[in-house]
Order: C-alpha cells, then structure tokens, then sequence
C-alpha cells in the first residue's frame, strides 16, 4: 500500500470514528442535556470526506459505515423507511464536499457546512412528517419544523465546529490556504499602475 493510500485509509477511519463516538456519546449524553447534541457530527466530516478523499465510493463510505457502527448502539428508527431517509441524506454533504476541490474558499466553505445541516433538517423533517404525521397540512409540517428546531441548532453548532476543525486541520497541515490566488493578486494591481 502506498503512502498516500495509508493516509487515505487513516482519514477514512478518524472521520468513521468522529460520525460513531459523536453520535454514541449524545445519546448517552442527552438525556442529561440537550446541548450535548451539538458534539454530533456526520455531516461535518461527511463533507470533509468528499472533499479530502480520492475515491468517491471511499467518501460515501463514511457517512454510511459512521451511521451503521453507531446504529448498533442507539435506539431503532421507527421504520425501515426512515433509516433509508437518514442514511441518503447523511451521505448527501459528501456531493458538496466533492465541490470544493480545488475551490475551498472560506464562504465557499460556510455555505457547504452550513447548507449540508440546513439541508438535513429540511428533507429529514419533511421525510418525518410525511412518515409519521396522520394529518398532512401546512400546520402539521410547521409544528414538525418547529418541535425538531431546538435540534437543529445544536447539530448546527456541531457539524459546523467539527467541519471547521476537519478544513482548518487540513489547511494548517497542507499550508495551501483558504485562496491560494490570493497573494497574486497585490502583485498585479501594483504592476498595472
């Protein structure tokens, strides 16, 4: 096996462990608090996965197995259908991770963070609503907004903490930076005058 294909396989591995620990640990954790729930992260390096490894079956990988391994410890779904919904869209931020390469820029960056958990709030509540509501109207999908809100806001802190420390640890180690053009551009303006 290669040296890159060693580094490759330990990322892998770091993020399927961030998905599993985070996800066991808020369970255990969240009865005490509901703001434990804002350690969990799949998304975070779901995203990190996309853009980081080479293989795009290895990057969808990690979101799938960190779902699995995690499952084997926490609380059934309420039915096949919703472990379905949960593990496509949880794979989801691995699309938006494979779109920054080579174009990671810090706003860049911020909307595929933030877009990938305002995403999953969206599509996971509308999928619960239409799962598991009996009465379908526009009251019905407010107040399932509503009640998962207080959720989104801790998932939110934590798959932008941990997606801020995945890219920051990768643009501390690489020493590229956020705009690698960036520092050409002085030197053109003060050329043209």
């Amino acid at each position: 096996m290669k040296r890159d294909a060693w580094t490759q396989a330990g990322i892998f591995v770091l993020l399927v462990a961030i998905g599993v620990v985070t996800r066991v640990a808020a369970d255990r954790l969240g009865s005490k608090s509901i703001a434990w729930y804002s350690i969990v992260s799949v998304c975070g390096p779901a995203l990190f996965a996309g853009f980081y490894l080479s293989r795009r079956w290895l990057a969808a990988g990690v979101p799938l197995l960190a779902m699995f391994l995690s499952d084997l410890w926490l609380p059934a779904y309420d039915s096949t259908a919703t472990i379905v919904v949960n593990y496509v869209l949880f794979a989801a931020p691995v699309a938006l991770g494979w779109m920054l390469r080579g174009r990671l820029a810090p706003l860049r960056f911020f909307s595929a963070a933030a877009g990938s958990t305002l995403f999953f709030y969206l599509a996971s509540n509308f999928a619960h609503w239409i799962l598991m509501y009996d009465v379908h109207t526009g009251a019905t999908l407010l107040k399932c907004y509503a009640d998962a809100l207080l959720f989104y806001k801790f998932r939110f802190v934590g798959d932008l903490a941990w997606s801020s420390a995945l890219f920051g640890a990768y643009v501390l180690a690489t020493g590229r930076g956020w705009l690698p053009a960036v520092a050409s551009r002085p030197a053109r303006l003060e050329a043209s005058n």
